[in-house]
This record gives structure tokens, sequence and C-alpha cells, in this order.
């Protein structure tokens, strides 16, 4: 990490070259090993070191304005080096090798604190003296002293957000998410869900009567919300819901003609229902025709593509067109403008396939007459042996002696 390295990512990452008009930098995922050459940085208040390989936080003595710093996923094994950012707020230190809570009890400002995903074996009394804490995430380590737990949560009495789960001690407390809601009035979300009312009413009868009285408190609770009367600002609330109601079927309408018209396919068969449209649409089919000749065209018919918008015709031909003479000049494969002209197209169609049918008859009858077939070899039509002389009655003459062979 040098001075022209960092005032280059400022450059590639859409932040200014000086350093002094920069209040936010963005440094993650950089391999760096070391904080350094941040000393010109004097605005900055929010620093994002994330995913890097950082070992020790340090030389961040002048970013006295500092209200957010990201340092998760590095390779940290101590707090420390934040004596002088007393203004931090945000405070991320998730995934590193963590062992000890040490060195916070001056961030007085700081409102959000993450440590999840380190080493964690307990949780210090340096927490307590952050009176402004809200969030804190103290997830997925390894922290095992399930008596002390709640003791230790009951004094943090600001928190609204407290994530714990992942830790050993969780399967050990038994009812964790009643005892937290009954002793952190203002917690507003617990490990992996929020907190509504009707669990903090629940809790509540929970402590008192065990887990029938939460019951029905909680049907109790949920009956008095349906029989309750309108509040004053109900009228208000229900124009803007109505108002909400109407954009999101605007978008999903919207959404579901931008769809159309990227398949290119009519949506139940009315896209192409009355004159106009079918006017609009053989216009543009002419155009592509004048334009692009008649073999694109009906290369693009046979992949099914209809004519945007755009290349539609400004002027519109005379309603006198109709389909049959469209039919003729340009032919289609899917789209149906009625019954009686698709069942036309499809008679022209059978026609041309029959038609070539007898093309190809006719063309190899005239083959096979000019170059009749060659029988093909056949090796035993060729060779037959001689036949035995038992079969033909002919026998050889008996031979006496030689003199008779000489005679």
């Amino acid at each position: 990490m040098c001075p022209e390295v960092i005032r280059d990512l400022c450059v590639k990452r859409g932040l200014y070259e000086k350093p002094s008009l920069n209040s936010k930098m963005y440094l993650h995922c950089m391999g760096f090993r070391r904080i350094e050459a941040l000393d010109q940085y004097l605005n900055v208040k929010a620093l994002f070191l994330d995913s890097n390989a950082i070992e020790k936080i340090e030389n961040l003595d002048r970013l006295l304005n500092l209200q957010n710093l990201n340092l998760s996923q590095n390779l940290l094994e101590r707090i420390e080096g934040l004596e002088f950012n007393v203004k931090l707020q945000r405070l991320n230190l998730s995934s590193n090798d963590i062992v000890t809570v040490e060195n916070l009890s001056h961030l007085v400002n700081l409102e959000e604190l993450n440590l999840s995903r380190n080493r964690l074996v307990e949780l210090d009394d340096e927490l307590h003296n952050l009176t402004k804490l809200s969030n804190l995430d103290v997830s997925f380590n390894k922290i095992n002293t399930a008596d002390k737990v709640m003791d230790f949560f009951k004094t943090l009495d600001t928190l609204k957000q407290l994530k714990f789960f992942g830790n050993p001690a969780c399967p050990s407390i038994a009812h964790f998410r009643q005892k937290i809601t009954n002793a952190l009035p203002e917690l507003t979300y617990l490990d992996d869900r929020p907190i509504f009312e009707v669990d903090k009413v629940g809790s509540q009868a929970w402590a008192t009567g065990g887990a029938l009285a939460e019951k029905s408190a909680r049907m109790k609770f949920l009956e008095e919300q349906r029989k309750a009367p309108p509040t004053e600002d109900w009228e208000d609330r229900k124009h803007r819901v109505s108002e909400r109601m109407a954009t999101v079927l605007a978008r999903l309408d919207s959404e579901a003609q931008q769809n159309q018209k990227e398949s290119n396919l009519p949506s139940n068969g009315n896209l192409l229902d009355d004159m106009e449209n079918l006017e609009r649409y053989a216009a543009g089919w002419r155009q592509i025709i004048e334009h692009e000749g008649e073999d694109t065209a009906r290369m693009k018919c046979q992949l099914n593509r209809i004519p945007s918008a755009d290349v539609l015709s400004s002027t519109r031909p005379s309603t006198a067109t109709t389909v049959d003479s469209m039919d003729e000049e340009i032919s289609f494969t899917k789209m149906q403008f009625d019954d009686e002209a698709f069942h036309k197209y499809q008679a022209r169609e059978l026609e041309k396939v029959k038609e070539e049918q007898r093309e190809q008859q006719y063309q190899e009858q005239v083959a096979q007459a000019w170059h009749p077939p060659i029988k093909e070899h056949n090796v035993s039509d060729e060779f037959h042996p001689p036949p035995r002389t038992q079969d033909i009655g002919f026998k050889p003459p008996k031979i006496e002696s030689e003199l008779d062979m000489m005679d």
C-alpha cells in the first residue's frame, strides 16, 4: 500500500484523485498486508479495507473524522490502534481471528459493532462502556459460558438488534428468545428474525404462566388487533396502500407486455384480433420485403419472428387489404389471423409438399430410365464347379498294361 497505488485505486473506483476531496475510500479486495499511506486523507469518513490480508490495525491516527470502518475478512488477532478515532459509529471486524474484546471503551459514539465469525470465548465487560451501542453481532464465535450470557445482555439496555446464534452456548440456554425479549424491551431484532409486538406480549405472558399462557396471550392479542377500530390516519394509509397497489399492478402489466414483446409470440391469440393491428402487421412485413427481400422475409417467417413496432410503416394501408392478398405475398407459419385464412394456408402448404414429392418421384423415374440399375456382383452366380463323373454316367477306359497305352 503506497500513495501511488491508493491514488490509482481512487480514480479507478470513481473517487477523487486529490486526497482531501475524498470522504469515503474503497480499498477492499487488494491483498494489502498493512494499513499505511493514508495520512493525506484527512476528510475520510468511511473506509473499506475488507477482504485483504491485514494483520494489525495501525496508522489511522490522522483519520479523526472516521465514522465507518470495515476491516472484515482479514487476519486481525487484536483490537487496537483506534485510540484517536473517537467518532467511529460503525465498526465491522467480522471474519478475523480476534479472541478478546478490548480497547473499545473510549468509542463512546459507537452504534454498530460486528464481531461475528471470530474466536471469542466470552463476552468482555468492555462492551458495557458503549452507551450508544444499538446493534451487536457476536454470532458464530466460541462463546460457551451459558450461565453468564443472560446477565451480561441484561445490562445492554440500549440494544435494538442482537445476533448471538451460532455459539456453543445457544443450545444450553432454554427459552433464550423469551428471556432476551423480556430483558431488553427496546430489542426489535434477535438472531435471524424480527421481534414484533405480539412476540413481546407472548414473552411477558410466558414469564408468568409458561407456554400455555404465552399461547393464549398471543391469540388474545391477535383477536384484539382484528377487532380494533380504524385509527385516525386510516384514510390516509388506505389511500397510500391503494396507490402502491396501483403502482405495482402497472409495473406488472408493463413487465408482462415487455416479456410478450421479447418472446415474439401472441398471448392467447389476441394480438391480431382487430383489423388495425392486422394492417400494421402486414405493413411491417411489406416493409421488410421491400428493404431486405423476399428470402429474408421467408427466413424470418420460418423463425416465427413478428415485426417490431420500430420497423412498422408510419403510413397505414387501406382497409381494402385482405388477409388472402397478404397470404399470397408473404408465407407465414404459426400466425393465425382467422380460421379460414389459416386453413387456406395449411391447404397451400400441403399442396406444396405433395408437389415436391411428385417432382422427386418423377426425377427418380427419369434417372432409372436413363441409367438402368446394375445387377449386384455375386460370386456364387459366376462360379459353378464341374459335375462329377458319377452324375453324367461317364466311365474311363480300363488300362490293361503299358503296351495298351502305347498303342
